[in-house]
């Protein structure tokens, strides 16, 4: 069985993209996504967890947010703190809430990184520690089904395009990336998914699911 690549070589490898990761469209825009799909009407704080480059602290609105980022690449915080100045911006392990305030977010998010952790669910069970009592986690995954039920995807398969491989780390990425496996997770970590949703950038072909995790009652 596939296992999750240490820190080093995690920090390692995403020192080597810092400089070139906001370049794509996809990174872009699927933290825009995130943004939408969580609503921030209610919310005060934010943490994004394997935050790279803080695109989706980026994608919040400007003023009334605490916005705070964890990630294990120096690089990636590098460039985030050039953008975001008022933020909290800490290099750390994804995998375990930083030393913060109890209960003190109203939002945690995780974007195309929750394949990387060692465990996910034990994630997710930290998490919850720095998790407002009404607050939610909201993760973005690559959807690893043929997500043919999609039109977008549908139509963009029948002119050709073909949905990008993940390589080595196809059978993590499995792991997380049905809806399936979400709600497995979710009830294995003490929540449970209230919402779901795909998004779709049709070129290059890129499929997310989007979830909406609250704490189990």
């Amino acid at each position: 069985m596939q296992t999750a690549e240490s820190p080093d070589e995690i920090a390692r490898r995403f020192d080597e993209r810092a400089g070139q990761y906001d370049e794509s469209a996809f990174h872009r825009e699927l933290a825009e996504a995130i943004v939408r799909f969580a609503g921030t009407g209610n919310v005060r704080s934010v943490l994004d967890m394997a935050t790279g480059t803080g695109l989706v602290l980026r994608a919040l609105p400007e003023a009334g947010i605490r916005k705070v980022g964890v990630d294990l690449s120096p690089g990636m915080i590098a460039v985030a703190r050039g953008h975001l100045p008022e933020a909290q911006l800490i290099v750390g392990d994804a995998s375990i809430a930083p030393e913060l305030e109890d209960a003190s977010f109203d939002l945690v998010t995780c974007v195309t990184a929750l394949h990387l952790l060692p465990n996910p669910a034990d994630a997710l069970r930290s998490w919850r520690s720095v998790l407002a009592p009404d607050g939610r986690v909201v993760v973005g995954v690559f959807r690893t089904d043929d997500a043919r039920d999609v039109p977008e995807v549908a139509e963009a398969m029948s002119h050709g395009e073909q949905r990008r491989p993940h390589g080595t780390h196809d059978e993590l990425h499995a792991r997380v990336g049905t809806e399936e496996a979400l709600r497995a997770l979710a009830a294995k970590s003490g929540y449970q998914v209230s919402r779901v949703s795909t998004w779709v950038l049709p070129e290059p072909l890129e499929v997310c699911l989007l979830a909406e995790l609250v704490p189990a009652p």
